[in-house]
């Protein structure tokens, strides 16, 4: 009769173990589901068509100058934590059109050999 109990015990705990873990993962599945949906949402708000940050210079810890793509307009702007001022409008023949991709990063062999033949140049 002990034998019994003890087996009902385990088998008891056991069931509740897988249990719990289907729980865990039913709550993982529709966290990553809910991550998804709500980044596809967000994600539209940026896809503006009109408006475009071209370029971006830092001037101090707080103060950036922008290149903004308006429609068809270019605009250059200052942004601090305070304010955005506008500074000018640009024409398309003084920007610097480069072919180069803005969002990828360089190759961390090129800037090194940059870096290390600056040093020797100077000394």
């Amino acid at each position: 009769m002990f034998f019994l109990t003890e087996n009902y015990s385990v088998v008891k705990s056991t069931v509740q173990l897988l249990g719990m873990l289907v729980v865990f993962l039913l709550i993982l599945v529709a966290a990553y589901y809910t991550t998804r949906i709500v980044g596809k949402n967000q994600s539209g708000f940026n896809g503006n068509r009109n408006l475009k940050v071209l370029e971006t210079c830092r001037v101090s810890p707080n103060i950036v100058i922008q290149i903004i793509k308006a429609g068809d307009k270019y605009l250059l702007i200052g942004v601090s934590k305070e304010r955005v001022t506008f500074l000018t409008e640009l024409s398309e023949k003084e920007l610097n059109h480069t072919e180069s991709q803005p969002d990828m990063p360089a190759e961390f062999h090129s800037v090194l050999e940059k870096i290390i033949s600056k040093k020797d140049k100077n000394g």
